[in-house]
């Protein structure tokens, strides 16, 4: 797979999710995205395919629906480069009874395309076990070939899986090719269902995720120079992200340091309740929930905050982190099942063991707003661990 792109015979194909439109009305994904730009270079066409739930145009507009739904009426296919995104609907309702049968669903309604794509391809890769994994498995199974999976759920997510031996999860494991799991604690799970299970970190992108002036960041978001920033950025899913012990961490933090403010970037099913815990807990002024921002503006924000945050239940690897290293700035993370192994604890920010300890939580902020940081340190070991060229490599190997 080396040489000029237009010479190499093999084109790819990847099942996906997640993954961002171009206008951004859809703001999951954009780790997929890295990962395809990353590895697009190596073939000569890669065709991404993401599984999508049919919702009409309209339906974007109705609020009870799950945002996920609401996200599905706005996608459309597109292509950049030697890449071509198509997103392929199937009829589902938000209920248990379809959610279980949805990789059906997907794989009966699509099947058409997705074989002529399959057949088309000499390497397929699905991210996520369900439903892309599954897609996968059911057309090895039924047309022939391999397919290589990564699993990016996060840990309480992953566990659900491995404890519930559910065969959709089951066999979509041990048929794979190869697994690949972006921290190294569920290597030993996963290879009791298939022996060719290895580790590949995500990979951040160091040319857009750089060190910035922090006062043009500022000037250019109009955050006021005088603020000590507090910068998170997330889904807005309490049960994961943990946004009301953190807003109790900052209010603990503000009563002795007026010039703390935390911004929250994200967007979600829980944004209302968050917003209820703010003006509950009277922190208005020091509190501001942003809502969705372009993936190309996050660098602004990182480079334009003190201390980055991410104090999550559940982490599969938390790719934020590193992007905020790479920035050179320092991340209070708590044991979630990535962060630990992503930050050196008191080089490149700090670690809270316990997500439901508001107190250690403010405590170790506080620490990091005094550290004396290193930012150049930060960002050499983001770079030398977790940049494209050197996560590109791995996944090449694995293809040859």
């Amino acid at each position: 797979m080396s040489g000029d792109r237009n010479s190499r015979p093999e084109e790819m194909l990847v099942i996906t999710d997640v993954f961002p439109t171009p206008n951004g009305d859809v703001p999951k994904g954009y780790h997929i995205r890295d990962w395809v730009d990353m590895i697009k270079d190596s073939f000569r066409k890669v065709h991404v395919v993401v599984p999508t739930a049919y919702v009409p145009s309209w339906a974007k507009h109705l609020s009870f629906l799950p945002s996920k739904y609401r996200h599905a009426a706005s996608v459309f296919d597109y292509s950049f480069e030697n890449v071509e995104v198509h997103f392929l609907p199937f009829p589902t309702v938000p209920l248990s009874f379809f959610r279980d049968r949805n990789g059906d669903l997907a794989y009966i309604f699509n099947r058409e395309k997705l074989l002529s794509l399959w057949n088309r391809c000499s390497v397929h890769h699905a991210h996520f076990t369900w439903l892309s994994g599954y897609i996968a498995r059911k057309l090895r199974e039924n047309h022939g070939g391999s397919y290589h999976l990564t699993i990016h759920e996060n840990q309480s997510w992953f566990l659900e899986e491995v404890n519930s031996q559910d065969k959709k999860y089951v066999n979509t494991w041990t048929e794979a090719e190869s697994l690949i799991r972006v921290n190294t604690q569920d290597i030993s799970l996963l290879e009791k269902y298939n022996e060719n299970t290895l580790h590949i970190p995500n990979t951040v992108d160091i040319d857009n995720f750089k060190p910035m002036s922090k006062d043009a960041c500022r000037d250019e978001l109009g955050i006021p120079k005088e603020q000590t920033v507090l910068l998170h950025v997330g889904y807005y899913k309490i049960d994961q992200k943990n946004h009301l012990n953190l807003i109790d961490a900052v209010k603990r933090l503000t009563q002795e340091n007026s010039s703390i403010h935390l911004y929250c970037i994200g967007g979600g099913r829980d944004e209302q309740r968050i917003r209820e815990k703010v003006e509950a807990e009277d922190m208005s002024q020091k509190v501001s929930l942003v809502g969705s921002v372009e993936h190309e503006n996050i660098p602004y924000w990182m480079n334009a905050c003190d201390v980055f945050l991410l104090p999550s239940y559940s982490e599969s690897f938390g790719i934020v982190q590193i992007e905020a290293n790479a920035c050179g700035k320092p991340v209070i993370a708590t044991h979630n099942g990535g962060s630990e192994e992503v930050i050196l604890d008191g080089k490149t920010g700090f670690l809270v063991e316990d997500p439901e300890d508001v107190g250690e939580l403010a405590t170790q902020i506080e620490k990091a707003l005094d550290h004396g940081w290193n930012p150049a340190f930060i960002r050499k070991q983001t770079v030398e661990k977790y940049s494209k060229v050197n996560i590109r490599e791995s996944y090449l190997d694995l293809y040859d």
